[in-house]
């Protein structure tokens, strides 16, 4: 391996088989080369024609050549060097130096198995591992799914850090579904939680009633996301509502009867999310003995009531 300076030209700009790096902010690396140069030199390989190939610095040689630089600081690998040697050597100065997100590394599984011809057991037992993950067929299996989602969908992934638990649930739709889901998840502000929630209640509705998600979401798509009077927070609330009634239409009318009943004893009575603990919950606030003897007398009124053991019914 040997140090030089080598003019941009002379580097093949659009081979990015060692390529590593998806959706990576060149702000600060811009910055830093605006100001200081290029501080680490790259790796390129000698092709043996006077032109070279990346193997790691792509970022670096991109930001330079945006700022009209004309040549760049490389070390030179020599072509007997097989390029499975320098993707790998690419996949260690990455590794090493920063975290890979989900996509990088099922891009390098990918890489692995299409570019370089590498088995699934050789996968398995050796780069696994590597990447920081169980060798298991189930884990090669999420990360080999994960590269064909929506470019968009690898994105929202990428930027909201989702586990592998919630990514499995896209790989159940299709390319066109996946790209309708994306405009909610570009619109309304999904935590972890709701998320899964929603990606399982959407298929397992579509499945039910034998629907596309395309035409399923249709009327939350204009009466939700377009509605620009909600913030991303309404929005989750207003969908998950409708979903749920979606879902699950008999509960949602229990618990329609629940509010109403609650309304008529004049308690303010609580049920857990889908009555699952099967019991009422009651909060009372009172400042003095006078209030608390009030809700003692509303608690004997409401225990005469029918609605209470109808609401007893519903929980």
């Amino acid at each position: 391996m040997r140090f030089e300076d080598i003019s941009i030209s002379k580097i093949q700009l659009d081979n990015r088989t060692c390529e590593i790096s998806f959706l990576s902010d060149l702000t600060v690396l811009r910055n830093s080369i605006q100001q200081k140069g290029i501080l680490q030199p790259v790796h390129l390989k000698a092709l043996g024609t006077g032109r070279f190939q990346v193997v790691s610095g792509f970022k670096r040689i991109d930001c330079a050549q945006a700022l009209g630089f004309t040549s760049i600081p490389a070390f030179i690998l020599e072509d007997e060097i097989s390029l499975l040697e320098c993707f790998e050597r690419a996949v260690e100065e990455n590794f090493f130096s920063r975290k890979f997100n989900v996509i990088e590394k099922a891009g390098v599984i990918q890489k692995l198995e299409k570019e370089f011809n590498i088995s699934k057991e050789v996968l398995i037992q050796k780069y696994l591992p590597f990447l920081g993950l169980n060798a298991s067929e189930t884990v090669y299996q999420i990360y080999k799914n994960s590269v064909t989602l929506d470019p968009f969908v690898q994105e929202y992934i990428v930027r909201d850090h989702l586990p592998v638990y919630v990514i499995e649930e896209f790989f159940k739709f299709s390319l066109p579904d996946q790209r309708v889901i994306i405009l909610f998840l570009q619109s309304i502000h999904f935590s972890v939680s709701t998320l899964k929630e929603f990606l399982v209640w959407i298929y397992e509705i579509s499945l039910r009633d034998r629907s596309s998600i395309s035409d399923m979401l249709l009327e939350p798509l204009k009466a939700i996301v377009q509605d620009h009077t909600l913030d991303g927070r309404q929005k989750l609330q207003v969908l998950r509502q409708w979903l749920k009634n979606k879902r699950y239409p008999r509960l949602s009318t229990l618990e329609t009867r629940f509010v109403m009943l609650k309304q008529k004893l004049h308690l303010p009575l609580e049920a857990t999310e889908f009555f699952e603990d099967n019991k009422l919950h009651m909060k009372l606030s009172f400042q003095n003995k006078k209030e608390l003897e009030q809700w003692i007398e509303k608690m004997k009124e409401a225990s005469l009531k029918p609605e209470l053991d109808e609401i007893l019914k519903i929980v």
